[in-house]
């Protein structure tokens, strides 16, 4: 009787310790019915996929299996249910609330009835997503790098003392050779370079290996298998090779490169624009003929000067200034517009962009300029906006009434003087028809004016017309119209309106005085 006592003493104790258990933080936890469905989840299990225990328990895990990993998952757990298994662990991918994936180790086991039959089944969860991530990056990190070896169109080549220990496609393509295999078997890899070059690249190999200072960059000219020279570019640098110290060499073929420098240099003093290159002093390394001619010298001879030296101080300050922003960004700066004299005291303006130029490293080294002059083109637009400005001025001020309106008869503009003339603004004309402003009687012979304008472009149309007034008074005009094409290609109309009105009324009066006796007003007879 106190032994029973004493287990049902126990028995709680060993509940909360499982429990406890049950709800350590660090893995997630679920129990499970032999169906599969959950029974009971721990916090961790709800913090991994983004539930409440209620939303997860009512959603169930198939629910929020990753699709390609459901049916593995359930041939499992039917090899369970028939005894075949009495627990498996796999590693399969949930779906978050938020949408995202989470990469779990899951180890399912049976816990078994009194009659042997599966009771529940106790599942644990390791969140293992940061792990794949890692390894995923991993994975991926060397199939780039692979990719980027193998497939690179820049030639790579490791030797040890000239001795070949890797060669990639591209450097057997560059020397002639079918696969990177005939370059490994080589003994040596030194009947690849020009006689004349040997020396030089044994002294940078030697200074190398002893880790004193040599160049990394360097041009030289390589022999190909047929005997025919080309002129490779190299990056050159100490790496280690199975443990022991290399020369990664990454190699690329400039000798179209150096033709076409050649070839560019010439069409480039055949523009009519300032090409130059400046080192990082802003010193010139090269300045096309067009240039040079502005300054006054020859090409050979600027270079290795500043621009203050042909142009004066305060200009060659200015530029510097700018050559040593885009050394130091790294960046162009585009389409800005300069001024200055030439050698021979004529004025120009410039639209220049500064490029910059960067090496085989990645490095900026230099700062191209191209300037085109478009000194006339200003000189254009200074006329042009001389022009357009006389025009607008008889535009606002002219004692007649300018109206532009669309093919369909909406204002799209209006002199002062011609909404003055109706008794309105500006503003609330713009946007209204044209025919408003007309008697309703002449609307139609209006509407005939312009279509026929419209359809014999710049002919003119005239025609005397009544207009009404904002304050409802009417005004006799003689309207003339014409059809054109604005700024923008579209199709617009022109109309002039001038106030005939007291002309009319002149007239009428001379008229009836001519038909009526001045003293006693009644009509003279016709003979």
């Amino acid at each position: 009787m106190n032994q029973e006592h004493a287990s049902e003493g126990r028995l709680p104790d060993s509940e909360q310790r499982l429990r406890d258990y049950f709800q350590l933080q660090s893995i997630g936890m679920a129990i499970c019915a032999a169906d599969g469905q959950w029974i009971e989840v721990n916090d961790k299990l709800c913090e991994m996929l983004g539930y409440s225990r209620e939303d997860l328990l009512r959603s169930g895990w198939t629910a929020l299996t990753h699709p390609d990993d459901l049916g593995y998952n359930l041939e499992l757990l039917e090899r369970l249910r028939t005894g075949k298994l009495n627990g498996y662990s796999l590693e399969k991918r949930y779906i978050h609330k938020n949408g995202t994936e989470v990469d779990a180790h899951i180890s399912v086991r049976c816990v078994f009835n009194a009659n042997g039959a599966i009771d529940h089944l106790f599942v644990t969860h390791q969140d293992i997503t940061e792990r794949k991530r890692t390894e995923r990056a991993l994975r991926e990190s060397e199939e780039r790098f692979r990719n980027l070896i193998e497939g690179s169109i820049e030639g790579i080549l490791i030797e040890r003392y000239r001795r070949p220990l890797f060669a990639n496609q591209a450097f057997a393509d560059i020397l002639g050779y079918t696969s990177p295999a005939d370059i490994l078997a080589l003994d040596s890899i030194e009947g690849h370079v020009a006689p004349h070059e040997r020396e030089r690249l044994q002294r940078y190999a030697e200074a190398r290996f002893a880790k004193h200072p040599t160049p990394t960059t360097y041009e030289y000219d390589a022999v190909r298998r047929d005997g025919s020279i080309v002129t490779l570019q190299n990056v050159a640098r100490l790496v280690t090779w199975h443990g022991e110290p290399a020369v990664q060499n990454t190699v690329i073929d400039i000798s179209e490169r150096k033709r076409a420098t050649a070839a560019l240099e010439a069409v480039t003093d055949a523009v009519p624009a300032i090409i130059n290159a400046k080192d990082k002093r802003s010193r010139y390394i090269f300045m096309n003929h067009y240039q040079a001619k502005l300054y006054g010298v020859a090409p050979e001879d600027a270079v290795g000067k500043t621009a203050g030296e042909f142009l004066g101080n305060e200009y060659g300050t200015y530029t510097e200034q700018l050559d040593r922003k885009v050394l130091e960004t790294g960046e162009a700066i585009p389409y800005f517009e300069e001024h200055y004299v030439d050698a021979h005291g004529v004025s120009h303006t410039f639209l220049t962009t500064k490029v910059p130029l960067r090496e085989a490293n990645g490095q900026v080294e230099s700062v191209a300029t191209i300037s085109l002059d478009i000194t006339a083109r200003k000189q254009a637009e200074r006329a042009l906006r001389d022009s357009e400005e006389r025009y607008r001025a008889l535009y606002e001020h002219n004692p007649s009434m300018y109206f532009t309106v669309a093919s369909d008869g909406t204002v799209l503009s209006v002199n002062p003087f011609g909404a003055q003339q109706v008794g309105y603004t500006r503003e609330e004309l713009i946007g209204t028809s044209i025919f408003n402003l007309f008697h309703t009687q002449d609307r139609e012979t209006l509407g005939k004016s312009l279509d026929h304008v419209l359809a014999r472009p710049g002919e003119l149309k005239r025609c005397e017309l009544r207009q009404v007034h904002k304050a409802g008074n009417l005004l006799w005009v003689r309207k003339t119209a014409r059809a054109i094409d604005d700024a923008e290609g579209q199709r617009v109309i022109l109309i002039v309106c001038e106030d005939i009105t007291a002309t009319l009324q002149l007239s009428e009066e001379l008229s009836y005085q001519a038909s009526h006796d001045a003293l006693t007003e009644i009509g003279r007879a016709h003979v």
